[in-house]
């Protein structure tokens, strides 16, 4: 994904899109929200479930954290200049490094992954994702050394 235009048409063309939709009635294919309004609708969410950052439990929490705002927010890190130039950033930590096993712990989409096994071929990168989205797994299936996990139970158990 390059473009808001193509990642708009990807909302609107999901199942996601009537849950969405009154939260970018602001935004279309050529009015790009800015990383705030992303997080400014992501606080919207929370506050239309009645959560409270003091009292929640973790139904409500695995409500929130699948929520298809999560999917909106994984299209627009994939085509944020500031977020790709981020991740770009702690990918390099790992250049010229190999057979590294590495946890991206909640890692959403998948795109620090990709950008770590960009540069560390020989390396595997696991992603820590409990809510993972069905675009999550479409988003590295071309990637043979990234997999995402949902139970950090199995991950300990290799490291001991």
């Amino acid at each position: 994904m390059k473009s808001w235009k193509k990642a708009y048409k990807t909302l609107q063309n999901s199942s996601e899109w009537n849950e969405l939709e009154k939260y970018l009635k602001d935004f279309n294919e050529n009015n790009i929200p800015r990383v705030e309004d992303i997080w400014n609708i992501m606080n919207q969410v929370w506050d239309d479930m009645g959560l409270d950052s003091k009292k929640y439990n973790s139904e409500q929490l695995s409500r929130y954290y699948s929520h298809p705002v999560w999917f909106l927010n994984g299209l627009f890190i994939e085509i944020d200049r500031e977020s790709i130039r981020h991740r770009k950033s702690i990918a390099g930590y790992f250049k010229n490094k190999e057979n590294l096993n590495i946890l991206d712990y909640g890692g959403g989409f998948g795109t620090l992954a990709k950008e770590i096994s960009k540069i560390t071929l020989s390396s595997k990168v696991d992603i820590y994702e409990p809510y993972a989205s069905k675009y999550a797994y479409e988003n590295i299936q071309e990637f043979e050394n990234i997999k995402i996990i949902n139970n950090l139970k199995k991950i300990i158990m290799t490291f001991w």
